[in-house]
């Protein structure tokens, strides 16, 4: 299953695909999904493990997140892009030179790709190097561009556990 691994940097230096500057960013994405789905299992910590810690145990507190999760940073829109090549899937984006930090994880047996605002994408990447949840909403404060509001970190919690993404808490 590792045939794929490779692929994108075999795009990069490919000169057939040299018109198509996205491909090697798209191909990155698809190994991701790929590796997310064939993943191992790990049942997702529902809203009761939040709520069972102590306000001031939240800080320091590491959450494990869904082993199928990969945070992509691209110059391309790959997410899009992506989408739109899945069966019902949206039209092609307008513009594919957006940046873009496309957010895999499997739920159940589908492969999900969304899309992250830098903020988020700060935190969930100090989570996925098993930094605590106060490092994690560091890292997301400090991801803000001047002038920028700081996401609503309730409702942040709330999409994470809604959509599975973690695993587990440990305090």
């Amino acid at each position: 299953a590792g045939f794929g691994a490779q692929l994108p940097a075999f795009l990069e230096d490919f000169p057939p695909a040299a018109g198509i500057a996205y491909l090697p960013d798209v191909a990155r994405l698809e190994w991701a999904v790929h590796r997310a789905y064939l993943a191992p299992d790990l049942a997702p910590a529902g809203l009761a493990a939040l709520a069972g810690l102590a306000p001031a145990e939240l800080d320091g507190a590491r959450f494990t997140l869904q082993p199928s999760v990969a945070v992509l940073r691209s110059a391309w829109a790959t997410a899009a892009v992506w989408q739109a090549h899945q069966p019902g899937g949206p039209p092609l984006p307008a513009r594919v030179d957006a940046p873009c930090i496309a957010l895999v994880l499997r739920r159940g047996w589908e492969v999900q790709v969304g899309m992250l605002e830098e903020a988020e994408a700060a935190a969930l990447a100090c989570l996925a190097a098993q930094g605590s949840f106060g490092e994690a909403v560091d890292a997301m404060l400090a991801a803000l561009k001047e002038g920028e509001a700081a996401p609503d970190i309730a409702a942040m919690l709330r999409r994470w556990f809604d959509a599975g993404l973690v695993g587990g808490i440990a305090v």
